[in-house]
Order: C-alpha cells, then sequence, then structure tokens
C-alpha cells in the first residue's frame, strides 16, 4: 500500500468515527432538548392556570362590584325620595 493511499484509509476512518461519534451526541442533545422542552410547557400550562385562576376571580369581583353599584344606586334613590317627602312633597321646600 503506498503511503498516501494510507493515509486517505486512515482519514476516512477518522472521519467514520466522527460519524459514528456524533448521532450518539445528537441523541443525547436531542435528549436534554427535549427534557428541556418538556420543563418549559409544563411551566407554561401552570403559568396558563394561574392566569385562569386570576380572570375567574376578577370576573367575580367585578359583579360584586356591579351588584354593590345597583345597591347604592338604589339606596341614593331611596333616599332622595326620603328628602322630597321630608320637604313637603315639593323639591323646592314650598
Amino acid at each position: 500500500m503506498p503511503p498516501s493511499s494510507n493515509g486517505s484509509t486512515l482519514a476516512t476512518l477518522r472521519t467514520l468515527e466522527c460519524a459514528n461519534a456524533d448521532p450518539s451526541s445528537q441523541f443525547a442533545d436531542s435528549t436534554f432538548l427535549c427534557s428541556s422542552l418538556k420543563e418549559e410547557l409544563k411551566a407554561e400550562r401552570e403559568k396558563r392556570r394561574k392566569d385562569d385562576v386570576c380572570a375567574r376571580l376578577a370576573e367575580h369581583e367585578v359583579g360584586f362590584l356591579k351588584v354593590l353599584v345597583v345597591s347604592y344606586q338604589a339606596e341614593e334613590s331611596g333616599m332622595d325620595e326620603l328628602k322630597v317627602d321630608e320637604l313637603g312633597g315639593r323639591p323646592d321646600g314650598g
């Protein structure tokens, strides 16, 4: 075998060794990436769940405040009627 042929065979062998090592490395990288993405997805789902809970609480609070405003308005309306009655049925007191 000529020396150049031996060098080229050795280079081919090294290339094949690197190619065979690369899939293992790619598999490890892919496994790590998959695990990372699963953790990220889990965190995003938890964040969404918390956001949903906050939204439901806010909707409940808005409903409560609307009822409170209606109650306040009814009370104010009743007070205005009492004032009119106290003044003799006329808003100007005359």
